[in-house]
Formats: C-alpha cells, structure tokens, sequence
C-alpha cells in the first residue's frame, strides 16, 4: 500500500513538473510572438513615407486611451509607460498610417498592440519616435513587452543622387517680352543638392535666372522674387539641400531679346548632383519666338548721355541727351557712382507723384529732337541701370518710367508708362521695362523723351548710364 501511495505521489509531481515545464514553454512563445509583433510595427514605420508616420486622427480613441493625456489641444503620452520619461506630444493627421490600436491573433493568443507617434522635445519635427506596447493574459496574469525607435526624415538604403527634373513643354513667347518656364526638381533618394543651369540654342544674349515658384503654380506673380543662390561655393546656383521626397518648383524666367528673330529656340534646363556631378538630369523647352517687336519695324537704339563735360553734380542737369553712340570709358564721367568718386552722381530723389515732375531732383530726364516725323509702332524697350545711395542692398524702391514726345512746354505721353520694383544688390542693377506703342508718333523737330521717377524708395537712387559698362537706353520700334 505505502508503495502504490509513493507512486501515486511521485506520478503527481512528475505531472505538475510537466506542467509548469509546459506552461513555461507556452509563455517563452508567447514573449518571442510579441518580440516579432514589434518588429514588424516598427519595420512598417521605417518603410513608409515620413509624413506617414503619424498616429491617425481618432479624438474617441485618443480619449479611451488610459495611456493619452490632454492638454492645450494636444495629446501627449508617456513613451515608456513608466513615468520616468517626460510625457510627449502626439504626432496625429488625417492620412497617418499607424493605428492607435488593435488587436492581433497568434497562434491562439490574442495580443493587443498599442503604438504612439511622438515628437521628442527639441526635435523640431526633423525626427520621431515610435513606442509601441504589446500587452496579453496568460492565466489570468497581463504580460507586457515594448520597445520605441526613433525615425528621420530619411530613406536609408536608396542612391544618393536619385532624382527627376520635369516641366518639359512647348512655349510662344515675342521678342522682348518676359518668359517664364516651370519645372520641379523632387528628390527621391538621400538629401543633396542640385545645381540648376540653362543653355539656349540657337539664340544667344538670353540670361535666364531661377526664380522659387512660390505657390507652385507655374506663373511668375508678382512676390515671387526669390532666386536660387548659391548654397555650396561652387560658383552655380543650387537648390539648396533637399530632403528625402522633398519637391521644389521652379521658373527659368528671361526676358528675351528685343532683336530676337523669329523662330524656335531651344531651352535646355539642367539639375546636376552636388553630391556626385556624374548624375545629371536635363529637359528641353521648345520656345517659338512669334515675331519681332513689330511688323516690318526697324529697331532704333538711343543711348541716355550726360550733358556735363566736367566732374560735377549731375542732378542739376534738367535734361540730358538721348545719342546714337554708346558711352566710351568710365573714367571722367561724372553721370554716375559705380566708382564711388568725389562726385555725387546724377541721383533720383524719390517721392514725385508724376512723370511731368519739374524739378530736376524727382525726375530724371533724357530727349532727342528727331529731325523728321516719326511713327513707332510695337514694343519700345527701356534699359536703365539703378543702385541705391551707397550701394546699400537692404533698401527697397520704385522706378516708374515713360516715354513721352515734347513739343515746346507740352507733354504728350507715347504708351502707358510701367513702374517696375527694384532689387538691388552690391552694385546696379538693370532695370528693363517694355513699353507698348500703337501708332505713336513724334512729330518733325519735336523731342522724343524718356522720362523717369522714383515714387517711393528707402533713400535716393543712383542712376548708371553713359559708359561702354552701363548702356542704358531705349530700343524704339521705328516703323
């Protein structure tokens, strides 16, 4: 009897031994199904986009969640659950791809996964960090394991320079009008920069700048003045660094020849790696050139001259000769400050309300008596070259220009006049207005004028001209 009972007891320990083996078994699966389970939540997160990355926009769910606290309209968590950390902002959108939580089935067990998008003090939205928790009951026992990543605004693993420039098309534009040609650079692989560069073929003399397209709709407006810089000392202007699936929209604006014939001219826009020039990228605009400036016109170029022959100021000068010959050398002439000598210059005194201003300060202005009657018919351009008072790039201003016929003391005005804004750098800077003449006509031994004012300005204006490095003048559309 003793024996059967020694038996039975030993059989009953085996047996409970197997179970505990047996329940021990079942947890360590347990613990390595919920290791894998935030593997892959967090392998999900590394894989998508980073503006994915983001909690989905659930205020029922945020607010069942024990977990979630809110404050000042956010919502803000303990990453690690455990109070030693400091609570963190939510990262939520309407297109965010990590859900808040969900239950998953393993084997059997039923793991509930909860997983927080946060954004670390101090990260400035440049990384963030997932936490995710798996929790489960085993015999009646909540089992727990966790773990967070943190995740930037990088695609690791993709070519460095991975790329596409688009906006290839077809344009008509007429010689001397404003050209303006979208394109957009999209970085598809790690960050870089790109250098931008134009060539045109077969015109020559077009100067494209790159221009930020600041809402993004392919038209030059107004404020959008920003131009790409350059950002790297390469000498050629660039982006800028972009980040993994960033996109940048851009204009090549030009300002086409008045002496451009008609015809096609080929555009071609190039994006160059800054990380590895080897990678290039180019599309080709097609641009038909319509006409000339007119019809069967003659262009007619006058050059703005000073009338002084001696160092002095010029803005005593009430007007000033319009000449078929450019200026010669700079040195002696006192009509302007690029060399920055003892003479004040001819400067532009801003505030006149009208280009009929009389007083000499307020307006500057040159003229030719034209030796028999003349008709003007098309696009009349105006260069003038413009720099502030002592070259000083952080002051803003006005010009508005016009052309005007004088016969005695009257003024009749040829076209509407155009106020242009100033950008002003180191130096002086062109200033190129067109101005549309139908059937204007300056009579026989009557003064054709160009008239200009500075109706508002940070300061007083320097005006460039008269030299072989500041021709400033008007193309007339003589028909």
């Amino acid at each position: 009897m003793v024996a059967f009972v020694l038996a039975a007891v030993a059989f009953t320990a085996g047996a409970a031994a197997l179970t505990s083996a047996m329940g021990g078994m079942g947890l360590s699966r347990q613990n390595q199904q919920s290791a894998e389970l935030l593997s892959e939540i967090i392998e999900t997160a590394r894989g998508g986009s980073y503006a994915g990355v983001a909690n989905a926009t659930d205020p029922t769910a945020f607010g069942a969640d024990g977990r979630i606290s809110s404050s000042g309209g956010s919502y803000w968590v303990d990453p690690d659950g455990a109070g030693a950390m400091p609570t963190e902002k939510i990262v939520h959108s309407s297109t965010g791809t990590i859900p808040l939580t969900r239950t998953v089935e393993r084997n059997g067990t039923t793991y509930t996964v909860s997983t927080y998008v946060t954004e670390p003090a101090a990260a400035d939205a440049s990384y963030r960090r997932v936490s995710t928790i798996v929790t489960w009951v085993r015999d009646q026992e909540t089992h727990r394991r966790q773990a967070t990543t943190f995740i930037t605004n990088t695609r690791r693993g993709l070519p460095l320079p991975r790329f596409t420039i688009s906006g290839q098309q077809d344009a008509t534009v007429n010689a001397s009008a404003s050209l303006a040609l979208p394109f957009t650079v999209t970085n598809n692989g790690a960050r870089d920069a790109w250098n931008v560069t134009a060539a045109t073929s077969p015109a020559t003399g077009w100067v494209l700048a790159f221009i930020v397209d600041t809402d993004g709709d392919g038209v030059r407006d107004a404020g959008e003045t920003t131009s790409l810089t350059d950002t790297d000392g390469d000498g050629v202007p660039d982006t800028g660094l972009l980040e993994t699936d960033e996109v940048m929209k851009l204009l090549a604006v030009v300002d086409v020849p008045a002496t451009q014939a008609a015809g096609t001219v080929t555009v071609t826009i190039t994006a160059t790696s800054s990380s590895d020039p080897a990678y290039a990228h180019s599309i080709t605009d097609t641009v038909t050139v319509a006409s000339q400036v007119c019809a069967g016109c003659t262009l007619t170029t006058y050059f703005m001259r000073n009338s002084l022959t001696t160092s002095a100021d010029s803005t005593l000068q009430a007007v000033m000769p319009l000449d078929p010959q450019p200026g010669a050398a700079a040195t002696g002439v006192p009509n302007f400050d690029s060399d920055r000598d003892a003479s004040p210059g001819r400067t532009l005194v801003p505030g006149a309300t009208s280009l009929t201003e009389g007083d000499a300060s307020k307006v500057a202005v040159w003229e030719r008596q034209m030796a028999s009657a003349t008709h003007l018919n098309g696009v009349a351009t105006v260069r003038l070259y413009v720099a502030m008072k002592d070259l000083d790039p952080t002051k803003t201003g006005v010009v508005r220009i016009g052309l005007f016929q004088r016969s005695g003391n009257s003024l009749t005005q040829l076209g509407a006049a155009e106020t242009v804004p100033l950008q002003f750098g180191d130096g002086f800077a062109l200033v190129t207005v067109p101005i549309t003449l139908v059937d204007a006509q300056v009579g026989k031994n009557k003064y054709l004028q160009v008239r200009v004012i500075a109706p508002a300005a940070a300061d007083d204006l320097w005006l460039g001209y008269g030299t072989s490095g500041l021709p400033a003048g008007v193309d007339l559309p003589v028909a």
